[in-house]
């Protein structure tokens, strides 16, 4: 089975299998991503990720996994649609996405718990709530959320903390959707 990365690089190089091959390994994972957040151009922006991966081929590192370079390539696609949208600059440090005019909660409305869960994590701050996606339910660790969010792992740490104090306490969904991971401190 080849690597993300060697399939990225032969994607580049016109190699359309390889760009079905990495797409069908990743496409779940990011439209997810986008469909909590914008559901209506979810798909839209699941393209200009993966175009926006193949374009910035040159500049992966390999320093972090590839599933975090294709989640910062998200995040700033997600940044992109919300300034669209918006006059003034976006920033996910210190808005939710209740702010931002989207909403989760009609995403998730399974049971009352998750619906409590989402509510309280619209109100963090955006880059705090992606922290806590991309760490508890796509299983990045802190150093790869840290390359995603673009911040040190230390800050990522704090987040988290801050985040489970808020929503009070590490909580345990039905499905396994955010769990305490006992290597969380780790990291």
């Amino acid at each position: 089975m080849s690597s993300d990365e060697e399939l990225l690089r032969r994607w580049a190089e016109g190699d359309a299998k390889a760009g079905d091959d990495l797409f069908r390994r990743h496409v779940d994972k990011i439209f997810r991503f986008f469909d909590r957040r914008v559901p209506a151009e979810a798909e839209e922006l699941v393209q200009a990720t993966f175009v926006g991966a193949v374009e910035a081929q040159q500049r992966f590192r390999g320093d972090a996994p590839f599933r975090a370079f294709l989640f910062a390539i998200a995040r700033r696609q997600l940044l992109k649609h919300f300034d669209k949208r918006r006059r003034d600059r976006v920033s996910l440090r210190t808005m939710s996405f209740a702010d931002l005019g989207t909403s989760m909660g009609t995403v998730f409305v399974r049971d009352r718990q998750r619906q409590q869960l989402i509510e309280a994590l619209a109100q963090l701050p955006a880059d705090h709530q992606l922290a806590v996606e991309l760490h508890y339910w796509e299983g990045l660790t802190m150093q790869e959320v840290g390359s995603v969010l673009e911040c040190p792992p230390g800050t990522i740490k704090r987040w988290l903390f801050e985040a489970r104090k808020k929503l009070g306490g590490a909580l345990e969904l039905a499905d396994g959707e955010l769990v305490e991971r006992p290597d969380s401190n780790s990291d």
